[in-house]
């Protein structure tokens, strides 16, 4: 966990000190919000808080809260990278580490859990299909919605389960704010 932490920090130093070498470089932060199977930025949510920093146009490194519905808390965070752009619909992988708590029905004390995630998906900026969906749920802004599809593979302890290898579903909207 120390050495993806590090690994993290300097891959966002090393970007801010060659702004020059990218170029069109759109460093800024950003949030997202996203809703769904959410199991790659963390472990077991269906709704996701994000607080984003776009490294370049193909890459960006995150601190997610999640909860899944009610009694579960988690918190992650990660690097993820896409193949094209991050502004246009494109294949991603993305590194994740994540922990969180969830309500234990059976008395005691909370349950604990944490993972690493390795994800592979699309990300999928569709005008045709924002449009859709906006006229369904009418409050979103159809230009800031995507559309995520893929796989997990999570290394995780849930439920006082041993750590495991799982291969997990990912699919969720995700609005940029």
């Amino acid at each position: 966990m120390k050495f993806f932490i590090f690994f993290l920090l300097i891959n966002i130093s090393y970007s801010n000190d060659n702004n020059f070498l990218l170029k069109g470089n759109q460093q800024k932060w950003s949030g997202s919000f996203s809703f769904g199977i959410c199991m790659e930025r963390t472990f077991m949510s269906t709704q996701e808080f994000s607080l984003i920093r776009y490294l370049d146009e193909k890459s960006e490194a995150y601190i997610t809260f999640g909860g899944f519905i009610m009694f579960t808390g988690t918190l992650g965070m990660g690097y993820r990278y896409y193949l094209n752009s991050r502004n246009n619909s494109s294949f991603f992988t993305g590194i994740s580490i994540n922990t969180g708590i969830a309500g234990n029905p059976g008395g005691g004390g909370p349950n604990k859990m944490s993972s690493i995630n390795l994800s592979f998906g699309r990300a999928i900026k569709s005008k045709k299909m924002m449009n859709s969906l906006s006229k369904i749920i009418p409050l979103l802004i159809d230009d800031y919605m995507i559309l995520n599809l893929g796989v997990v593979l999570s290394y995780n302890d849930s439920f006082d389960s041993s750590h495991e290898l799982k291969l997990l579903p990912l699919l969720n909207l995700e609005l940029e704010l």
